[in-house]
């Protein structure tokens, strides 16, 4: 109703990609606008659904936005990045090659004297922390959920680690794929005030300078892994680091 008093001439939606087909069919509907301007990336947003089961078989998960792009009917596609440090971009370049990203961080992520802006304390802007403990399931809310005990102290000591060096603990965000280790997180990690916790899912403002990626698995592969549009939120949130924990095992083939 209210959009309809507005008789806006040009109607924006913002984040798109998230909106199921059917809520942008009814504003076209309802909303006498000249011109409907979609704004998102469909390659790691999608619209969140209450029952699953037959989201992916019947395309309900598809937004409006998604179904235009893929099909090439519209749109200007960006390829500009000036988030990412260049090693954590080319993680991403299998999501995000064509076309190719313009990388254009390299005047923000230098020092005043010109030098290449590292994470304190560390060596690598990405680094691979592997380790064979295996995890826990762990209902949350009626649904099946994991935990890894190792990896929610790995995670509270590099945190611990990093801000010892002079980062601050809002400048770190902890990234995991499921709501059981993310509730042991946040428990662990209860002393770094500012540290932003949160699951994999909510990560589309989750970006931080330093992104801690708690994969919890150590034995499958898991619909997190499987899922462009989750690893792809996951590996774009990091500015200048970017660092996992996990089991590379389940990666592979």
């Amino acid at each position: 109703d209210i959009l309809r008093q507005l008789q806006c001439s040009v109607l924006v939606v913002e984040d798109a990609p998230t909106m199921l087909e059917g809520i942008v069919a009814s504003l076209v509907a309802c909303v006498n606008s000249e011109q409907l301007v979609l704004v998102g990336d469909p390659v790691h947003s999608k619209p969140s659904l209450e029952v699953t089961a037959h989201g992916p078989r019947n395309y309900i998960d598809a937004s409006a936005f998604e179904r235009l792009a893929t099909n090439d009917l519209f749109g200007h596609v960006l390829t500009t990045q000036h988030r990412m440090a260049m090693p954590v971009q080319r993680l991403t370049l299998p999501l995000y090659g064509n076309p190719p990203l313009e990388d254009r961080t390299d005047a923000a992520l230098q020092t005043g004297r010109g030098e290449r802006r590292v994470v304190a304390g560390m060596v690598f802007e990405i680094y691979f922390w592997t380790h064979e403990h295996p995890e826990m399931e762990c209902p949350v809310d009626g649904q099946t959920s994991y935990m890894n005990m190792q990896e929610v102290d790995m995670a509270f000591y590099l945190a611990e680690f990093l801000v010892s060096g002079g980062l601050q603990p809002s400048q770190i965000t902890i990234l995991t794929p499921f709501k059981a280790q993310c509730l042991e997180l946040v428990a662990r990690c209860s002393d770094l005030s500012g540290l932003t916790i949160t699951t994999a899912a909510q990560a589309q403002s989750a970006e931080a300078d330093v992104v801690i990626l708690s994969l919890v698995t150590t034995r499958r592969s898991t619909e997190f892994l499987r899922s462009p549009s989750c690893v792809a939120a996951a590996l774009s949130r990091a500015r200048h680091g970017l660092y996992l924990l996990g089991n590379p095992a389940p990666l592979q083939g």
